[in-house]
């Protein structure tokens, strides 16, 4: 996607009052010429961002260049090339932000701050890292949401859906969503979160952000730097008397131990974890030295996901020219070539074909498996895959016309 080009023109605008107003130098008061023109483009660029649904902003310094960069649907694209002498402005007002040291340059910092613009809200997460062009930022945009998402609002085929919502039945246990970052798997929680509210029942969540702000739920915000860590939440947490549990992320043994522990104590415990996917999630987890028969009794089951471009609504008909690899990816799936649409490109999709994203689920039960000899002898191998994998899954969207051969060719090249 590339910003109209009166947008443009505002941003160029911008930065050369920035750059007229004098130099910025590390620990300096900010001259008053600079100070409005600079707050104005950082503003215009966060909202920018939001409005091309970016979920990442990239600042990257290069020789004689400044490349603004977001990541859309999943994929990085160049928003604004701008002069370098912008760098450090904007990276210091940025720093300002997200409470940084603002004259610490040759260290990696990380901040946050909460942008609000009419109807945006957004949590910003930020990162520096010294490069030798100088410092490189990236922000992480979080955007408040009020209303919780259904799971039939997350385009589960409906095997897998019955199963996961089979899962959500049980008093007690813990069921682990699975995938790489970014791939959607907070929102399905706070789904699934939607599915089980009720008045008799105490849901409280342990979030690093809270990406959604719930009345019905108790959430609590992660804060590593003052010491309110997830293991230090869960500990406290036995005192509260939860009936549910949502865990933002399983980042280490004491937190995968302290998970075990409430299923093990009937709670319903609802977690994440970085795995490819719901065999390698089993796996994870016994070589975070999870003991075998504790997982056996506590683990319910398994979902894994990804997040694959959607089909513009708008645009997409029949693919006219499909390449010799999606010819092959096509047959060797057993896939109706009139079924492998593409978007031809519209003003609602910028010209993309794509708009938004679908996710691709994989579940696995406990019991799929349990009778298998998979505790006595841990390997990949041995663990079984789900009748419904993420290609086969990804295989029915293409089907349903939600995406094409040619986005899952890129999740699953090895197909």
């Amino acid at each position: 996607m590339h910003p109209p080009s009166n947008d443009k023109k505002d941003f160029l605008a911008l930065s050369e009052k920035i750059l007229s107003g004098g130099q910025i130098e590390a620990g300096k008061i900010m001259p008053p010429s600079i100070q409005a023109p600079l707050i104005d483009f950082a503003d215009k660029l966060l909202l920018a961002a939001l409005n091309q649904r970016a979920s990442d902003l990239h600042i990257e310094p290069h020789e004689g260049q400044l490349f603004i960069r977001l990541r859309i649907d999943g994929l990085l694209q160049t928003y604004l090339t701008l002069p370098k002498a912008l760098q450090n402005p904007l990276l210091s007002r940025l720093k300002l932000l997200s409470k940084m040291d603002i004259i610490e340059r040759r260290q990696p910092q990380d901040g946050s701050f909460q942008f609000c613009d009419g109807s945006y809200r957004a949590d910003v997460r930020t990162a520096t890292m010294p490069t030798l062009q100088g410092e490189k930022m990236v922000l992480r945009l979080f955007r408040q949401q009020n209303k919780l998402r259904t799971l039939a609002e997350l385009d589960f085929t409906a095997a897998n859906l019955k199963k996961f919502y089979n899962l959500l039945t049980h008093k007690g246990g813990l069921i682990i969503n699975s995938g790489p970052v970014n791939s959607g798997k907070s929102t399905t929680l706070y789904a699934a979160l939607n599915e089980l509210c009720r008045t008799d029942c105490s849901i409280v969540s342990l979030e690093d952000p809270v990406e959604c702000r719930l009345d019905e739920i108790t959430q609590i915000q992660v804060n590593d730097a003052i010491g309110l860590t997830f293991s230090r939440c869960l500990r406290a947490l036995l005192r509260q008397d939860p009936d549910i549990i949502m865990i933002g992320e399983i980042r280490d043994e004491e937190v995968a131990q302290l998970a075990i522990k409430f299923a093990l104590t009937g709670r319903l415990v609802l977690t994440t974890l970085h795995a490819e996917n719901t065999a390698k999630a089993i796996l994870r987890l016994l070589q975070m030295k999870i003991k075998p028969h504790l997982l056996d009794a506590a683990l319910i089951g398994c979902l894994s996901q990804r997040l694959l471009r959607r089909l513009c609504p708008h645009c997409s008909a029949p693919a006219k020219a499909p390449t010799k690899a999606q010819i092959e990816f096509c047959h060797y799936h057993n896939i109706s070539l009139s079924d492998d649409w593409q978007g031809t490109g519209c003003t609602q999709c910028n010209g993309s074909g794509f708009l938004g994203r679908i996710p691709l689920h994989e579940v696995l039960t406990w019991s799929e498996y349990k009778n298998m000899n998979i505790l006595n002898k841990i390997n990949y191998s041995n663990i079984p895959k789900p009748k419904i994998s993420l290609l086969a899954d990804g295989v029915e969207k293409i089907k349903a016309h939600l995406t094409n051969s040619h986005e899952l060719m890129r999740f699953f090249h090895h197909a």
